[in-house]
């Protein structure tokens, strides 16, 4: 598999690996409920166009047909805001492979740390990576009471 930085032209794919990872990875560690929620939250293309060409830093793992299995995205602050991974790679070290380049990236970058909000099935690989669990965040999306983790690494 192969990485590289988003495209202009990745964007549809990606708003649709947001949605098919949440349908089906979700409800491994949220309600039907709560998977709806965060589901409806999802990028749209348009909006994944927009937050890359606003100094967003978007990786990707491509297959070899360019297909994105993966995704994350990196702020200029340290901020990893979405981490997402085709159900199809779910489970088999492509978001970990993905991880570590996004993390030298953010060293390249100067950053003196990276820090998310990770959800329940996200959770253990970054803590796997050495990221530390600031506490669990209890929040609502659309009236639905849903959770994620803080988490912090210092670089």
């Amino acid at each position: 598999m192969k990485s590289r930085f988003y495209k202009p032209s990745d964007a549809d794919q990606i708003a649709e690996l947001f949605q098919r990872s949440v349908l089906e990875l979700g409800p491994r560690f949220y309600s039907d409920a709560q998977v709806a929620a965060w589901a409806a939250r999802g990028p749209s293309p348009d909006r994944v166009r927009a937050r890359n060409a606003d100094g967003l830093i978007t990786f990707v793992k491509v297959n070899a047909n360019e297909r994105i299995m993966a995704y994350a995205e990196l702020e200029t602050d340290g901020h990893i805001d979405q981490v997402y991974a085709h159900p199809d790679v779910a489970g088999q070290g492509v978001v970990s492979a993905l991880m570590e380049e996004l993390e030298s990236h953010g060293c390249d970058m100067g950053l003196r740390e990276l820090y998310t909000e990770a959800s329940e099935g996200a959770r253990p690989l970054f803590l796997k990576k050495g990221f530390v669990d600031e506490g669990r965040r209890d929040f609502e999306i659309g009236g639905v009471s849903i959770h994620n983790y803080a988490m912090r690494k210092a670089l």
